[in-house]
């Protein structure tokens, strides 16, 4: 989650924010899933959440990990993107 943190304030800092919280974030993220719902940034990023749980909780299986990972990977890509 670190990645995808630091990428989501790198938007948000090219915007003119500064994202200070962990709520920040995650309402930053929703506002670009309202400006680009096709991108899902929202859905990319609730797979990222959920990964970060998992490696705290261990509650997914190997299949789910693989799947959350790609969709991180996917997320990276659209953030850089926008930087």
């Amino acid at each position: 989650m670190g990645a995808v943190a630091q990428a989501i304030k790198a938007v948000a800092a090219k915007r003119g924010l500064k994202i200070m919280r962990h709520r920040s974030i995650s309402e930053f993220v929703y506002k670009l899933h309202e400006e680009f719902p096709e991108q899902k940034f929202w859905e990319l990023y609730r797979a990222a959440s959920e990964l970060h749980t998992n490696f705290y909780e261990e509650h997914l299986p190997p299949s789910g990990v693989i799947e959350n990972g790609k969709a991180v990977e996917e997320l990276l890509h659209k953030l850089r993107v926008l930087i």
